[in-house]
């Protein structure tokens, strides 16, 4: 199965932050994409909020090599807190911006960011009136912020050698979180370690937390869901950590899944997430999006098109799902698509 990807995403695929799902032989099987919804997601309403044919959305790297499905787990859109907006990735000549549209569809866009070259994640901030976002320059991912209406200033949030991705917001703005990694030799061997740091933007200070990366903060800003790759077969699994105490709590494992990029609902009740799904006889291995409650209990599939779904995020109202599809596209290219949730 051939995506209509970027190239730079297999580049970094092996050291960059991802799920990994293993299992027998991987065999190709031919994929209608230009199907929107398939009968197990019958009652689901489905939106596509973009042209793929019009616009190149990143979506996410995802291939399969050794017999394991690999991903990259930054999410790559996000919605405005006040439900009106998508900030997300578009790629023109090989270069990467953000822009910004309609949550309700239409053709009127805004960019947000100029002469970027590699962009992971996006976030609005709680307050609406900035985005973050991690940016490659001089060889290395940095996190950034910039206004989310109108300027061009952008704000440096790290500056170091390491690569820093998929930052978000607390609450109350204060605080940007995001995920560094950290690579170190092991038999010539180039081996990378991903933890989820905290900026303090009132003092400006950086403090590592806890071992993790792509991280989703709890709506009362007690809690960070993330992702953690099993030491023991690289399998995906989502935590959480109580910020204040620093104790972790395993949520959601799999024995035949891998997990990753987490979303807390707006209620706090529930977490969405993408998790891989097994080859069947009329599907081939792919990403889907998952939803459990927060204590970890009630795994439920609710995407089952065989194409991949990704980058799942709550509309503000929690009756709504946006996220990244290649459904709906002939070639298999991303779009951004909504759905109803119903509890």
């Amino acid at each position: 199965m051939k995506l209509n990807l970027k190239q730079h995403f297999f580049a970094v695929g092996a050291i960059f932050i991802f799920s990994a799902l293993f299992i027998g032989s991987a065999t190709t099987q031919k994929v209608n994409y230009a199907i929107t919804s398939v009968a197990e997601e019958g009652g689901t309403q489905f939106s596509q909020i973009n042209n793929p044919e019009e616009e190149n959305t990143v979506g996410t790297n995802v291939y399969s090599t050794g017999g394991s499905l690999v991903w990259d787990a930054a999410p790559t859109i996000d919605i405005s807190p006040d439900g009106e907006k998508i900030a997300y990735i578009q790629s023109k000549n090989g270069v990467d911006n953000i822009y910004i549209r309609s949550a309700k569809g239409g053709t009127a866009v805004t960019q947000r960011t100029f002469s970027t070259v590699d962009l992971f994640g996006t976030s609005f901030s709680h307050d609406g009136k900035n985005i973050s976002f991690s940016d490659k320059k001089d060889n290395s991912y940095n996190i950034y912020q910039i206004t989310s209406s109108e300027g061009a200033s952008v704000q440096q949030i790290t500056n170091t050698t390491s690569n820093e991705l998929s930052p978000v917001y607390s609450p109350d703005d204060r605080y940007i979180y995001y995920t560094k990694e950290e690579t170190e030799l092991v038999n010539g061997i180039q081996k990378s370690r991903y933890f989820i740091w905290s900026y303090d933007k009132d003092k400006s200070i950086h403090t590592q937390l806890i071992e993790g990366y792509s991280p989703s903060i709890s709506p009362d800003g007690k809690n960070i869901i993330y992702t953690k790759s099993r030491q023991k077969d690289g399998k995906g699994e989502i935590w959480i950590m109580n910020i204040e105490s620093g104790i972790p709590t395993l949520l959601m494992t799999s024995a035949d899944k891998g997990f990753s990029t987490p979303q807390i609902s707006p209620d706090g009740k529930r977490v969405l997430c993408v998790g891989s799904t097994n080859k069947s006889k009329n599907s081939p291995q792919n990403l889907d999006i998952y939803i459990f409650g927060i204590d970890g209990t009630g795994l439920t599939e609710l995407t089952f098109n065989p194409v991949h779904d990704f980058s799942p995020r709550w509309a503000p109202n929690g009756k709504e799902i946006f996220f990244i599809s290649q459904r709906g596209s002939k070639k298999g290219k991303f779009s951004i698509w909504k759905m109803n949730f119903n509890k």
